[in-house]
């Protein structure tokens, strides 16, 4: 997300920088997804606990708004429609990252503490150096 909000807010408009970052974070935000897909999510929605369901059910509603939303904002700008409409990129951006942040504190906050507090997940060791 810095990256892209360090080239929206670049002195001098940068299409194809600016897209590499939208490019990037796309394929991190992928990859954050989908570990919360296939681990996240169907742990907490095996819960017997009300709660812990019901707040999974909400965060996967959200989730699911705000990556449609992702997925229109990243198909609408190429490359070339950045260079065409470059405040309408910018101010587009740095709202969705806005959201994506606001989503993430969220997630930081309360999906993830109640889902360890439950064991609906646990944490692993991280692997030893190489």
């Amino acid at each position: 997300a810095a990256a892209l909000l360090e080239a929206v807010d670049a002195a001098v408009p940068g299409p194809s920088r600016a897209h590499d970052a939208l490019v990037q974070l796309a394929k991190a935000l992928a990859t954050h997804t989908a570990v919360e897909d296939r681990l996240v999510y169907p742990a907490l929605a095996r819960s017997v606990d009300a709660q812990i369901l019901g707040t999974g059910v909400r965060f996967l509603k959200d989730l699911r708004t705000l990556s449609a939303a992702w997925r229109l904002h990243v198909e609408r700008w190429d490359e070339r429609a950045i260079g065409m409409d470059w405040a309408a990129f910018a101010a587009a951006s740095r709202t969705m990252v806005e959201r994506l942040l606001a989503r993430i504190a969220r997630e930081d906050a309360e999906l993830l503490p109640m889902a360890l507090r439950s064991g609906a997940v646990r944490l692993r060791a991280a692997e030893e150096p190489r």
